[in-house]
């Protein structure tokens, strides 16, 4: 891209880094050195299904699985890879929204629910990554599905093939067939709409075996909470494509696109027939129909980047779903969509905060005064899918997660017991003067022109609001001079005039680029004792053998906020149910470990190492300080006697750094270490000869 005729560039990053700690990763920051990023794909593969006509019995059994909605909402329209690039440029995974510039926003449980109708409350859906009670897969696929796949061609990598799955559907079914070949068709289909819309992965061809586990019993499955799992696969998905990391996306990104529309109408298609929701049926079911071939600026990614940074307050639907008639399975009676708490679906958990977005949910905004480090330290965007995890019992390892999902009423939820969101006051005063300092105000270099495509005007028009921004606030209606005030009724009337009138409310954002807090890499520990010495020069097997065990204490975490409460117990026996959930008495005063650290400025807690006040290793020795070993002169003194070197050695064994103290009784330093020892000094031929192994000095002194 050409820059305009300054050859400065602007530097636009957060004035307070304390929540975008990711930025020096994060995509956007490659778009505005670049100029450009690329467009995702995402990946679907469930278009075939909806030509297979599935029988009434069959259709009965998908209702009570959860699926009614999906299934009414019909055949999605297709997907829109740039509108979704544009979005995952304004995602930001710290904390789960997307910023935008009137403030958060995100997809929540209440979207999910709203739109496509999947059950918000409800189980998670998880479970293990093996075969149980069957002897492999194929037995366990005969007895659910009523269908043998064949290993060679209908299987691939611990997975039924989409083809294979979609050919059983089309096998047409009698009116007078047992229960049971019903529901196992209705298993086969919900496999199709799980892998290939609901939570679809980055292959696009198949099925993981391990989600039979969690489709056995029909009265577990009309349980499961389908709500979270597909947000979690979303926010995955989202995180990682935000970062840089994939160019391939999986998990329900038409999902993502349906909320787009319902709450921006500004990205919506151009349809030749108005769409109208129809009562009792999800919102996703309006969203279907031809769309106007003149609708020029659709599937281009420059135009929706300008949309999302040229919207305005009234131009984001807050409320969307308030003037439509939903059906029973679409509203979140509970509440659940106000929790705070962790979605956990297989191997991913994502953290679900709809505190940061109270307007979503017509309550009053506050400034949050949290974000959640908890993932982030338990490598939230690490490696955390499936590979080289092959037996996994994925509720067990995420138990805790877990108990949270089930205590989600009983935790702090800071949406519900927000007050009610006023149209006058929708939001604290001073929100977007906060708002503003820790956000990315800009995603491209303004004055920058384009050789190829379409010119991006949103930053230049975005510089000159700030600009009459900072001149308004500049001066006061108190000018003594004539002119000032002059001036300042022009910018006044301009900002009018342009529908920003909200920006004379808070001041303009700080144009730096801000130097982001140094993270330190983490690195795997290595194995043993930390701070205890396991090897290295002068340091034999023979000899570490030889010293006694050291009484090893576990430090204190600096932070117990991030420790589960005594009172919450894991299983002791496998016989346990492993669903089963913590008990708390009402009588014990409430724990506050849930509750994440109120401090943005908090570092990730770190773990400090091994005290040697506690370390029973060092306990006979004391530390002096080091003394220079003398060297001999000439070569000559190597050729002598054997019995003057053993006195010689003895005599710099009482002149080294570290002095035994009288061994306390029990310990094991015998005969047999003394010999060895001996024998280890005469074949050394360094300078730091006859001189032991110390804490702190890995090899020799010099």
């Amino acid at each position: 891209m050409a820059t305009s005729s300054s050859t400065r560039h602007l530097l636009y990053g957060p004035e307070d880094p304390s929540v975008l700690n990711m930025q020096t990763n994060h995509i956007s920051n490659k778009l505005m050195k670049g100029g450009t990023t690329q467009v995702f794909k995402v990946r679907r593969t469930e278009s075939k299904t909806w030509d297979a006509v599935i029988h009434e019995n069959v259709r009965y059994w998908l209702d009570v699985f959860g699926f009614k909605g999906v299934i009414d909402c019909g055949k999605p329209m297709k997907v829109d890879n740039e509108l979704i690039t544009a979005l995952i440029e304004r995602w930001r995974p710290e904390t789960h929204t997307f910023h935008l510039p009137i403030g958060e926003t995100t997809i929540t449980l209440e979207d999910v629910q709203a739109i496509w109708g999947l059950r918000a409350d409800g189980v998670v859906f998880t479970g293990r990554d093996y075969h149980d009670n069957f002897p492999d897969w194929t037995s366990k696929c005969r007895d659910l599905l009523g269908w043998i796949p064949d290993s060679s061609t209908e299987t691939k990598q611990g997975g039924l093939l989409m083809t294979a799955l979609i050919n059983q559907t089309r096998m047409p079914l009698g009116d007078d067939l047992p229960t049971y070949v019903y529901i196992q068709r209705a298993r086969i289909h919900a496999l199709i709409l799980l892998g290939g819309l609901i939570l679809p992965d980055t292959t696009g061809c198949k099925v993981p075996f391990m989600w039979l586990n969690g489709l056995g019993d029909p009265e577990e499955v009309k349980n499961i909470s389908w709500g979270s799992a597909a947000l979690a696969y979303l926010y995955h998905y989202l995180c990682e494509a935000s970062m840089d990391k994939r160019k391939e996306l999986g998990g329900p990104m038409i999902l993502l696109q349906l909320w787009a529309w319902e709450r921006m109408p500004t990205l919506r298609p151009a349809f030749i027939e108005p769409k109208v929701h129809e009562p009792y049926t999800p919102c996703g079911a309006r969203w279907r129909g031809t769309t106007q071939i003149g609708n020029a600026p659709r599937h281009s990614v420059e135009h929706y980047r300008d949309q999302l940074s040229l919207i305005r307050p009234g131009q984001f639907i807050w409320t969307p779903y308030a003037p439509f008639t939903l059906p029973d399975y679409c509203n979140d009676v509970n509440g659940c969509s106000l929790c705070e708490t962790y979605l956990v679906c297989w191997a991913y958990v994502e953290a679900h905060e709809p505190g940061r977005v109270r307007r979503q949910f017509n309550r009053y905004q506050d400034i949050p005064q949290s974000v959640d480090r908890m993932l982030r330290n338990a490598d939230h965007l690490g490696k955390t899918d499936r590979r080289g995890k092959k037996g996994n019992n994925w509720a067990n390892k995420h138990q805790f997660y877990i108990g949270e999902w089930d205590m989600r009423y009983e935790r702090f939820q800071a949406a519900q017991y927000a007050a009610s969101m006023s149209m006058d006051i929708p939001m604290n005063p001073g929100y977007m003067a906060w708002y503003n300092r820790i956000t990315v105000t800009y995603m491209t270099q303004p004055g920058t022109r384009a050789t190829t495509g379409m010119n991006e005007s949103a930053a230049s028009l975005r510089l000159f609001v700030e600009g009459f921004q900072q001149v308004f606030h500049l001066t006061t209606e108190d000018e003594m001079d004539p002119r000032v005030r002059q001036i300042r009724e022009i910018v006044k009337n301009v900002l009018e005039s342009t529908n920003n009138t909200d920006v004379m409310e808070y001041p303009a954002s700080q144009h730096q680029d801000v130097v982001m807090p140094y993270e330190p890499e983490v690195v795997p520990r290595r194995r043993g004792v930390p701070g205890v010495r396991t090897g290295g020069h002068g340091y034999t097997k023979q000899f570490r053998m030889s010293q006694p065990v050291p009484d090893y204490v576990a430090p204190e975490p600096q932070y117990q906020v991030h420790d589960p409460p005594q009172w919450y117990s894991y299983p002791a026996h496998e016989s346990q149910s492993q669903w089963e959930r913590p008990q708390y008495s009402p009588s014990q005063p409430e724990p506050d470990w849930h509750r994440r650290p109120y401090s943005q400025s908090q570092d990730a807690p770190q773990w400090s190492g091994a005290r040697a006040s506690v370390d029973s290793f060092f306990q006979n020795y004391q530390v002096v300080p080091p003394v220079q070993a003398e060297e001999e002169d000439d070569d000559e003194g190597v050729e002598e006697d054997d019995n003057i070197v053993e006195a010689h050695e003895e005599e710099d064994v009482q002149s080294i750094c570290i002095q035994p103290r009288p061994a306390a009784e029990g310990s094991s330093r015998g005969g047999v270490g003394k010999l060895v020892s001996k024998v280890y000094k005469r074949l050394s031929s360094r300078k730091n000869k006859g001189v032991e192994p110390s804490k702190y000095t890995p090899s020799a002194y010099k």
